[in-house]
This record gives C-alpha cells, sequence and structure tokens, in this order.
C-alpha cells in the first residue's frame, strides 16, 4: 500500500515567492489534513495587515515556502562532493519539519503568547513549538497510510519534533553524533540563519513593499554556498557560509532588523495589539480560552481538538455580543466584558486606536552560562562586520547611553504605577487601568545571546566567531517601549462613529511620562 501511494502525482502550488513549488504524495498527506489547512486562516503577520494592507499572507503558504527552501537546500546539499550529506530519512525528516514548524500557532500569532502569558506562570508551558510536534503527531497517529509511508520511508518522529524545537534531545543527540549542521537548516539556534527566516524575509518584505527577490536576499547564493563544514573549536560539522558570501549573509539579518523596525514593531501595529490583547482578556472569563491552550499543551485530545477550531476569524466572530447570546446565563461581569469586547471591535473598525504617549529604551544585562569555544577571534573581522551580525551589540554601542536600567524600573505595574502617580487629581485619566506597556525586544537575530557563526575558506574546513561578550559573560539586551493610554472610558455600547483616530493624549499624561523618564534617566543606574 505505501509504494502504490508513493507512486501517485506530486501536486504543483503557484507561489508569489518562490514560484512553482512541488510537494510529493508523502508530504500531501500532512497539508491535506484540517490541521494544515486551518493555518490558511491564520496570517503570518498577525495584525500587521492593518498598517500594511498587503500583509494578508498566511501561515499556510510560509510553511510551503520553508518546505520549498529546505527541499532546494537538503538537495544541493547531498549534490556537493565536499561536504557531509544526509541520508534520504534524514533530508525527509528536515522537509517535514520545515513544512509542519507553524503548525502549534495560535490566533494573530505571537499575539496569543503574549496573552497566555498574561494569565500567569503556569500558561508558559504553551510553546507554539511543542504545540506544532503534538499536532504533527495527532496527524500521524490518525493516518495508517502515512504511519506505513514514514516506517517504509525510516522517519522517525523524534527526530522531526526536535528539528522543529531547533535543538536535539539527549537521544537524538546521540544518534547524530557530530553531524550537528542537521539541526541548522530549519531552526537554526546557533545564529537564526535558517530556511525559515530566508521565507519569512522574502514573503514578509514582497506584501509590504520592501522589495522583492535578490534585491532582499541573493537566494541561489546561498543556496549554493550554504554548506555543511567541520569546525576544529568543536569538532562538529556546522552549517557554514564561505567567506566571499559574508555580505549576502549580512543583508539577511540587517533586513530581519529593518523588517522588525518598520513591519513587525510598528507602533500602530503595537498598539493595535494591545487593543487584541484586551479582547482576548475580555472573552477569557467567558471561553476560558487560556484554559483550552494549557490543556492542549498537556496533550490532552479533547483539548487539543477545541484549540484547533481557534483561528482569527472564530476569534472575531466570538467576540461581538450577540454571537455569545447562546450563553445560557449571563451575569453582570459577563454582559460588562461582551460590552467591552462590542466597543473595542468597533473602535478597531473606526480606526479609534488607543493613544501613543511616548516611548523609551531600556536595556537588561544577561549573562551566559558558558561561553561556546570559538576558532577565530572578533579581531579578523572588520567592525562594520561584527555589527551587523549581532545588532544586540550594534544596538548597545549606539543607543546604551540614555537607555534605562530594565533591573531598576522593576515590572509593568510598577511602571505605569509610579507614570500614573505622577498625574494631578484632575487628571481625566482616571485609573491606572486605561495605561498600557508594550515591550519590544530589539535585535537582527533570534538566538539566545550572541549568535554564533561558521564560515569556510574552502570545503570541507569551517572557522568560527561571534561577537565577544566580557570576561564575566555579560552581554546586553535592549528593548524599545510604548506608553499608550486607551483613551476615554466608554460604558455603553455606542461609539462615535464620525470620531476617526486616537484621542488626544492629556498634556498632564505627556507631562507625567516626560517627568518620569527625565527622573529615571537621572538615577545612578543611568549614570
Amino acid at each position: 500500500m505505501p509504494s502504490k501511494h508513493l507512486t501517485e502525482k506530486s501536486k504543483v502550488f503557484q507561489d508569489p515567492v518562490h514560484g512553482l513549488i512541488e510537494v510529493d504524495q508523502i508530504l500531501l498527506r500532512f497539508i491535506d489534513t484540517p490541521e494544515f489547512q486551518r493555518l490558511r486562516r491564520l496570517h503570518q503577520l498577525g495584525l500587521a495587515n492593518h498598517v500594511y494592507p498587503a500583509c494578508t499572507h498566511t501561515r499556510f503558504e510560509h510553511c510551503l515556502g520553508t518546505y520549498y527552501l529546505s527541499k532546494r537546500l537538503t538537495d544541493a546539499i547531498n549534490a556537493d562532493d565536499n561536504c557531509e550529506k544526509l541520508s534520504a530519512s534524514e533530508s525527509l525528516s528536515i522537509r517535514i519539519a520545515a513544512l509542519c514548524h507553524d503548525l502549534g500557532h495560535g490566533p494573530y500569532s505571537h499575539t496569543w503568547e503574549k496573552f497566555l502569558r498574561q494569565g500567569g506562570t503556569q500558561y508558559q508551558i504553551f510553546e507554539h513549538e511543542e504545540m506544532s510536534c503534538l499536532i504533527l503527531r495527532s496527524i500521524v497517529a490518525k493516518d495508517e497510510i502515512l504511519q506505513a509511508l514514514l516506517k517504509e520511508k525510516g522517519v522517525d518522529l523524534n527526530l522531526v519534533c526536535d528539528l522543529i524545537r531547533g535543538h536535539p534531545s539527549s537521544e537524538v543527540a546521540e544518534q547524530i553524533g557530530n553531524r550537528k549542521f542537521i539541526f541548522e537548516i530549519v531552526s537554526n539556534a546557533q545564529n537564526g540563519n535558517d530556511v525559515d527566516k530566508w521565507d519569512y524575509i522574502m514573503r514578509d518584505s514582497l506584501h509590504a513593499g520592501f522589495g522583492q527577490g535578490s534585491s532582499v536576499i541573493e537566494l541561489e547564493r546561498l543556496l549554493r554556498f550554504y554548506r555543511p563544514a567541520l569546525d576544529p573549536a568543536d569538532g562538529a560539522w556546522h552549517m557554514a557560509f564561505r567567506t566571499s558570501e559574508r555580505e549576502n549573509v549580512l543583508r539577511i539579518f540587517s533586513q530581519r532588523l529593518s523588517l522588525h523596525r518598520k513591519l513587525y514593531s510598528h507602533k500602530t501595529t503595537r498598539v493595535l495589539e494591545a487593543m487584541y490583547l484586551d479582547i482576548l482578556n475580555a472573552l477569557d472569563p467567558i471561553l476560558h480560552l487560556r484554559d483550552l491552550s494549557l490543556r492542549a499543551a498537556n496533550g490532552d485530545k479533547k483539548g487539543l481538538s477545541e484549540f484547533l477550531l481557534l483561528d482569527e476569524y472564530s476569534l472575531w466572530a466570538m467576540s461581538t455580543f450577540q454571537s455569545l447570546l447562546l450563553v445560557t446565563s449571563i451575569s453582570p461581569e459577563i454582559e460588562e466584558n461582551l460590552n467591552r469586547c462590542s466597543i473595542l471591535r468597533q473602535r478597531i473598525q473606526f480606526r479609534q486606536f488607543y493613544s501613543f504617549v511616548g516611548g523609551f529604551v531600556m536595556h537588561k544585562w544577561k549573562t551566559l552560562l558558558k561561553l561556546q569555544p570559538c576558532s577565530r577571534s572578533q579581531q579578523d573581522f572588520t567592525r562594520g562586520d561584527r555589527l551587523f551580525l549581532d545588532s544586540t551589540f550594534a544596538e548597545a554601542e549606539s543607543r546604551l547611553l540614555g537607555a534605562l536600567d530594565a533591573e531598576a524600573l522593576g515590572d509593568e505595574n510598577k511602571i505605569l504605577g509610579e507614570i500614573f502617580a505622577k498625574l494631578p487629581f484632575t487628571s481625566p485619566v482616571k485609573s491606572i487601568n486605561e495605561l498600557r506597556l508594550i515591550v519590544i525586544r530589539q535585535s537582527t537575530n533570534s538566538t539566545v545571546g550572541p549568535p554564533i557563526f561558521y564560515a569556510y575558506d574552502s570545503l570541507p574546513h569551517a572557522y568560527s566567531f561571534s561577537y565577544p561578550v566580557s570576561s564575566d559573560k555579560k552581554y546586553v539586551e535592549l528593548y524599545t517601549c510604548l506608553v499608550l493610554w486607551t483613551g476615554p472610558t466608554q460604558t455603553d455600547l455606542t461609539v462615535d462613529s464620525l470620531f476617526r483616530g486616537p484621542a488626544k493624549v492629556p498634556d498632564c499624561l505627556t507631562k507625567a511620562f516626560k517627568d518620569w523618564v527625565k527622573e529615571k534617566r537621572a538615577a545612578p543606574s543611568c549614570q
């Protein structure tokens, strides 16, 4: 039976970024499921389409694009006689992981995870990578044909799930030995240079109108010169770029930082995120969204099935007062929450967004548990290269002056409480609950700590390098923080449809914020 199904025709998707994407039957067994088709109803960029109207692309097409790039890269690696090869089962495992890596996302992308974490530490167990693994295993468990196909091809689901997570379990690590490059193709924890980033940088840039093709990333050169190479520092094979491709690689990270500043962290997008978080928090006592997600994350089958019913369209419908009239008993508290959801929906549609009060930069000092050995010193490279490679340190050098110390500032409640305390009694801002704080990490890469890069002059030998940290293993992270005002409190379902745009921030609130920033910058921790 498996062999018969493997001989069936493949399917071709027309993609705006990569052109024709051909998918064979074994991958189609994943795609043609309700779990994967749900990705059509999850926007890749969450709420960014409210600011960039063409950014309506979905996680469905991004997953197809990531699969396509993983196939091209693994094929290129296996066709190169100068580097370590992948087995057929490893190549297929990488492609399945690339295709299914975003199955576990909730509605509104990373906003969903922020919503869960606002509920308390018990919800930190929810991670979209782990959810992707649960959903992947659920798809396979329900499909006997797929099980047989995977067994015939020698695919280990433990390896596939570890590839999605971006790091191997102890058992898988023992199996792959020094061939660590296998874990640097889909989700590269060493430096973030992987096919997932390549696709979303190209795709997001295209839909936002920031360029396309080689004007964003020299993809064909990356596919030609990104190969496994042996680094003497740890005696392991890593994905490495040819030294002459350094500028091309730097463009990936500079483009990612540019996308964060202009697109992902756009002020209006973040304001909308705050409003959607308020909608989700108002819905939670009624729909128990956090508990549902927690049950799903713990492997409860019913919880997982219910989680898979959540998408951006269903949640938007749920946020209407009328859609929840089926609730048999509506308490005053629930009715108030429903009213709030309806008000926020209408405000979003009339673009009566929360008002921007002001922003500031804060820094956090982090300590590495250990320094990974590198075979070359940073002195071998130009200062410009290093600043591009690790914007954490580039930002630290250019923006640390004037940044506020996060440890001294305290948590969100403390920050907003201090600002609110500076308001006069006559202020139109009557409660701290009218203030919001949005915190955005600024970096070109997705790694925890300074990234480790691998390059080669000639295969199969690589060299490694990283931006330096101090002798006590400390490095700095920078965050942009936005303070918002929800606007005049509205107590009924009436929204002034003639009014457009955010409400004017009261002068006393602007003054209170500026005085607070000035006071914090004068503190010894900022000197």
